[in-house]
């Protein structure tokens, strides 16, 4: 299992391996840069304060969203508890577990949303935050695949030790495999939004098969070159939060490794910095994506 000082190693030989600065610097996120958020940790007890630091406050909504629990839901709710709860015993060895309530509810708001797309067997998640969102979309709920990227090192060995637990040998961890490599700026033929900084460094890409890949920011491009066709692909509540570099690589890339049938959802745009003039949802239209269901917040709705 990856341990923060592996983590940094690996990351190092990255930074190395990348000879274009700009991609260093597009590919982190912009929105906790300011804040006190520890996006980089020592141990992993330095994890705790991450436990429950994801939607704050938000339960209430949550729940009106659900409209009722049946008791086939609140089974799903109580599951995905459980297995948090022995990730928790695993990781740090205490007996006392906390609930993250508001994370593991709008994780299984997301995860019912998925579950009612006809095709849903491969799926990629950028940003998954906690990564709670895996403890409600195992194979049994017809997720076959499934791949992450991470930019926040903290966040990163989190969503490790939970698909570590969850997939076991079927776990793939591209920080520590092929530890030389790097692939990231070489997507840059036929996107539509283009400047100076997109220029491609040639790399080399293995294909693993495995039910779980977990994806460094130095290794973006291994998600995204197209060898893999993504049925669903996620972005919780960070749209914002990304650069606009990184805003564009990303749904400039999606256009070419979504499924013909693909989806993606979009469950709260994340953080806005006050100087961000640039609507993106308008960009992501003017990119050729189409919005099936678009709802906007309220006070009184989500």
């Amino acid at each position: 299992m990856i341990d923060p000082t592996t983590y940094n190693e690996a990351e190092a030989r990255g930074f190395r391996s990348i000879s274009n600065w700009v991609w260093q610097s597009m590919m982190t996120t912009s929105a906790l840069e300011p804040s006190s958020f520890p996006m980089r940790i020592q141990s992993v007890r330095d994890l705790r304060p991450l436990l429950d630091s994801m939607h704050q406050s938000r339960f209430a909504k949550f729940v009106a969203e659900l409209k009722g629990v049946s008791e086939q839901e609140i089974d799903e709710i109580v599951a995905g508890i459980a297995r948090f709860a022995r990730f928790y015993v695993r990781t740090f060895h205490d007996g006392t577990v906390p609930l993250p309530m508001n994370t593991m509810l709008s994780s299984y708001l997301v995860s019912r949303k998925l579950r009612a797309l006809p095709q849903r067997g491969s799926m990629l998640e950028i940003g998954p935050g906690a990564g709670y969102l895996a403890f409600f979309t195992g194979a049994e709920h017809g997720f076959a695949t499934r791949t992450q990227i991470e930019v926040t090192q903290s966040l990163y060995l989190m969503q490790a030790l939970v698909n570590g637990l969850l997939f076991e040998e079927r776990y793939q961890d591209l920080a520590v495999t092929d530890e030389n490599a790097a692939a990231l700026g070489t997507l840059t033929d036929g996107m539509r939004i283009r400047n100076s900084a997109y220029e491609q460094t040639p790399t080399l890409h293995w294909r693993p098969d495995p039910a779980m890949v977990q994806v460094p920011w130095w290794r973006i491009d291994d998600a995204l070159n197209g060898s893999t066709t993504y049925d669903v692909i996620v972005a919780n509540a960070n749209l914002y939060e990304m650069t606009f570099g990184a805003f564009a690589y990303y749904f400039e890339n999606f256009r070419h490794c979504l499924a013909p049938h693909g989806a993606v959802l979009l469950q709260d745009l994340g953080l806005r910095r006050g100087h961000e003039t640039l609507n993106r949802m308008d960009t992501l239209i003017s990119l050729g994506y189409r919005p099936l269901v678009n709802v906007a917040a309220s006070k009184d709705k989500l």
